[in-house]
């Protein structure tokens, strides 16, 4: 995905879910970004439960400025604040990492919870579901 899409997504939405993986580790964070009033706030996933369970790390002023604040639940060294913060200095300078995969949430086809995983994004299709079907073929 090119950081201009990228970029258009973020801010087009009153909420939006992204998944940022690595391609060296395969390690990934969901970050929830809400609006309100122009202003941004972003929540990293901490939890099972993709809906609901975000910690808040952040906020974004006129949609060009990632900072932390004292409410920020993470500090600003924390990994999935840096992985937030380099993807987010680098988009502001219309560039994506090439080590970085770039997904956003989508609902799972079979039972419609949101799918953050990165493999599950890309079949849209979440772990559970997955072995349901292959245990009943």
């Amino acid at each position: 995905m090119k950081p201009l899409e990228i970029y258009n997504h973020l801010f087009k939405n009153e909420e939006v879910i992204l998944t940022l993986e690595s391609n060296n580790t395969k390690k990934y964070f969901s970050y929830k970004i809400n609006k309100h009033n122009n202003i941004y706030f972003v929540s990293v996933l901490y939890g099972p439960d993709n809906s609901n369970n975000y910690k808040y790390i952040g906020t974004i002023f006129d949609k060009n400025n990632f900072t932390t604040t004292k409410k920020s639940y993470f500090k600003s060294d924390s990994i999935s604040v840096r992985a937030f913060n380099i993807f987010f200095f680098d988009l502001m300078r219309n560039k994506v990492n090439k080590n970085l995969n770039v997904y956003f949430a989508c609902n799972c086809s079979i039972c419609g919870k949101i799918l953050t995983n990165p493999e599950s994004i890309e079949r849209k299709v979440g772990k559970i579901c997955e072995n349901k079907l292959f245990n009943n073929l």
